[in-house]
């Protein structure tokens, strides 16, 4: 996915492009990989986990993912 984002810096705002990739590692993993560019330049990267939380039961025994 690509897209635009203003990134506040000191009194103004940096106009930034970002490319996002989502990748779904286990049935409740999934990964955000995103990098931004500036004139073409990678200025930065994220990498951000997100982790599907089971009710308190699942987290006991084994979960329905497993």
């Amino acid at each position: 996915m690509d897209y635009a984002i203003c990134v506040p810096y000191r009194n103004r705002t940096i106009d930034l492009t970002a490319k996002d990739w989502l990748h779904l590692r286990l049935a409740s993993v999934i990964l955000n990989h995103s990098y931004m560019r500036k004139f073409g330049i990678r200025v930065a990267e994220l990498v951000v986990t997100i982790i599907k939380d089971f009710p308190a039961e699942a987290k006991e025994g084994e979960t329905k993912d497993e």
